[in-house]
């Protein structure tokens, strides 16, 4: 047990490894405003505005768009307008570009919201760059806040993204300029969908004159590793004397055509309990179940998991292990993952009072947090994880010297 965990856990260790951002990510879209044309010297109506289509993009320069909306739930008629400023500047530029123009969203900003219109089919760890200025010490957004949407805008994360402070005034932002990095979700990859946000604050956001400036935007990544699968986590649990629930969940799939269930009593010789559909190609979390009977007298039984694309090609994952002869061991009924909102939610049950200890680890098997539980019957655990940063992470749930589960989990 000890071996095939050790194992398990290196070579989880080297999946990540291989994802990791390279020194020098790859340009996908770019906005150097030099041949922007100003849309209008008179305040219109927000709906009227056009988006401002990339100037470079390895994906499409119809998709990748800047475009000025107004913020949802803002009351009354807003007029506003966007125009070019000069001169631009150099920072972050890219392609032998010259300083040239800048873009420039006016005022009433606390009204309206910028948003950059990136897909990153093909491409993963995510960096936003660009250059920035207000027009004056007393108007312009002084805070810009930074967010994204994995779902064309639907609904919005800040995990990650903080708050940009716009102290610099009429000065451009010195080399290397704004960065804000994405990579810690594994959404953000791979996904037609992202959208980042900018939205204004702190003063000076609500008159016709002030207005934020941005120039050289950019968006980087690194080229995607193409695996058909990515999976989140695999785990069986005891729901009858002699029936076992396997969940497993993926964040992506390519071309996925189906799963294999496979069952072992040596690690050694497989053979095939069910095949169960996959999504094809997705870029949201997917939950699969299923159920499997087994045979009385059984103790140690491992499970594991293969992936089949359309084209025929098998990945295999890493097995699990359940003893199904542990019967006073407490039963997990569901573990909340990916983990949202700081709060872990455990739900299991224990037929006697027993004393859990709950254990977070990270990549490289460090203890981050840990956790005592006195339970018996049905039972809540929420687990506070405010205090840890958004990531991958094994969560492991002990009953004295017994391993009840271990499993990967996100917080995102």
């Amino acid at each position: 047990m000890k071996k095939f965990l050790q194992i398990a856990f290196l070579s989880f260790c080297f999946s990540l490894s291989i994802n990791q951002s390279n020194a020098q990510q790859k340009l996908i879209h770019y906005w150097h405003f030099n041949n922007l044309v100003n849309y209008t010297t008179v305040a219109v109506n927000p709906s009227t505005l056009p988006a401002i289509k990339a100037n470079y993009s390895t994906l499409d320069t119809n998709k990748a768009v800047v475009a000025y909306k107004i913020l949802a739930g803002t009351a009354g008629n807003v007029l506003t307008y966007w125009d070019n400023v000069t001169p631009g500047d150099t920072v972050n530029v890219r392609l032998g570009q010259p300083a040239g123009l800048g873009y420039r969203p006016r005022n009433p900003s606390d009204s309206m919201q910028l948003m950059f219109y990136i897909p990153t089919t093909g491409y993963q760890n995510i960096t936003i760059k660009f250059e920035t200025q207000k027009s004056s010490a007393s108007a312009g957004g002084a805070i810009d806040s930074f967010d994204y949407s994995i779902d064309s805008g639907i609904t919005w994360r800040n995990s990650g993204v903080s708050l940009l402070y716009a102290s610099n005034v009429t000065t451009w932002t010195a080399t290397p300029g704004i960065s804000v990095n994405i990579n810690s979700d594994p959404l953000a990859n791979n996904n037609n969908k992202l959208v980042f946000r900018i939205r204004f604050g702190g003063g000076g956001t609500t008159g016709t004159t002030g207005n934020v400036r941005f120039d050289n935007i950019t968006i980087e990544g690194d080229t995607l590793i193409a695996t058909p699968v990515t999976l989140l986590n695999f785990s069986a649990k005891i729901i009858a004397h002699s029936k076992v629930n396997l969940t497993w969940q993926t964040t992506s799939e390519i071309n996925n055509d189906y799963f294999i269930i496979e069952k072992s009593i040596d690690e050694q010789n497989w053979i095939e309990t069910e095949k169960i559909k996959g999504a094809g190609n997705s870029n949201s979390v997917k939950t699969y179940q299923t159920n499997d009977e087994v045979e009385n007298g059984i103790g140690v039984i491992y499970y594991r998991l293969k992936q089949v694309d359309f084209n025929g090609e098998v990945t295999t994952f890493n097995p699990i292990v359940i003893n199904l002869n542990n019967n006073n061991l407490p039963t997990i009924i569901s573990v909340e993952n990916p983990i949202q909102n700081n709060t872990c939610n455990i739900k299991l049950f224990s037929e006697n009072q027993t004393q859990l200890t709950v254990t977070i680890r990270n990549v490289l098997g460090n203890v981050i947090q840990q956790t005592s539980y006195v339970t018996k019957g049905n039972t809540l655990l929420n687990l506070d994880v405010a205090s840890i940063n958004n990531g991958i992470y094994f969560l492991e749930i002990k009953d004295g010297n017994n391993i009840v589960s271990s499993k990967k989990i996100l917080k995102q």
